[in-house]
């Protein structure tokens, strides 16, 4: 009995170890999320380098003021306020999975400029300046999203919210679509969002962890997230926030995106049962549909906007 003990207490221990390495590499935040923003140069990147760090620079070096909130599990909250006009309708934008505002930020930037519309870049949870060690896919994310709509709606009363996303920050402004978010969001814009978190993780895992199984290395990750991330990726569902959601939605999606496939945008659009539109960019890959092609992608969200706003 006592070796069977001991056989039991140490596969419990390899499978917790396990866990928390699968954490460390998959959800965990530190240094390089709190540090300079990082422009992606290899692959079908390489031709847009110039460009992304042209307008990342803009983004970087326009005048904007630090805000800060609280998340409903005690975590300040920091992000970067655009001042334009008095009055304006306000875009919540949303970074993506270990991403940068001045980055991912870009289209968000670009459609307030054209608009004259007042601009807040979040910095998400364990990102920047907010506090917090790890990041949720979106699960806890979605209420920091609930809190920033509330945030905007105490401090600019009666002011139009967008609510907009970038990769895990688009899936994030779905989510948060059916959690409560001020009555004063009157759009969403979701650029190369995923439909759930179990979904994205299982595509991936064959990308990060090569040859590994997906089942058991999902498994064993979604632990790791209960015990040392505090959340359950099975919560966090865009689809169903979808076939809830009462707001207007425009996706936005490159068709050569191998990150988060395109096929999920689709299912998305196929599940918001609000007024919604889907635009494919042509030959962009994830999360870089602005920089492929910025007046198709302007011209989209500013029509959206033009009808809802």
């Amino acid at each position: 009995m006592k070796i069977v003990f001991l056989i039991i207490v140490a596969f419990v221990t390899v499978i917790v170890l396990i866990s928390w390495m699968l954490y460390r590499f998959a959800f965990a935040t530190g240094e390089k999320e709190r540090g300079e923003v990082h422009i992606p140069s290899h692959g079908p990147y390489g031709i847009l380098y110039e460009t992304m760090v042209t307008v990342s620079s803009r983004v970087q070096n326009a005048p904007f003021t630090y805000v800060h909130t609280q998340s409903m599990d005690g975590l300040k909250l920091s992000g970067m306020y655009y001042h334009r006009k008095d009055g304006a309708p306000l875009i919540l934008a949303f970074h993506g999975y270990k991403g940068h505002p001045y980055f991912d930020g870009c289209p968000a930037f670009a459609i307030a400029e054209k608009m004259g519309y007042n601009l807040l870049l979040v910095e998400q949870r364990g990102h920047g300046h907010s506090e917090g060690k790890c990041l949720t896919m979106g699960v806890k994310e979605r209420m920091d999203c609930v809190c920033w709509s509330r945030w905007v709606q105490q401090n600019y009363p009666d002011t139009d919210q967008v609510l907009m996303g970038v990769s895990m920050g688009a899936a994030t402004v779905l989510m948060a679509s059916d959690q409560g978010v001020s009555d004063h969001v009157k759009a969403i814009i979701a650029d190369c969002g995923f439909t759930s978190v179990p979904a994205i993780l299982k595509h991936c895992i064959p990308q990060m962890l090569k040859g590994a199984p997906v089942g058991l290395c999902y498994a064993i990750g979604r632990l790791g997230a209960r015990l040392f991330a505090g959340f359950d990726p099975e919560d966090g569902n865009a689809l169903a926030s979808m076939k809830n959601n009462t707001i207007p939605v425009l996706l936005i999606h490159g068709d050569i995106d191998d990150f988060v496939p395109w096929q999920m945008s689709i299912e998305n659009n196929e599940a918001c049962i609000a007024e919604h539109r889907l635009v494919m960019i042509h030959d962009a890959p994830h999360a870089a549909s602005f920089f492929t092609d910025a007046d198709t992608y302007l011209d989209e969200a500013c029509t959206f906007l033009h009808h809802y706003l």
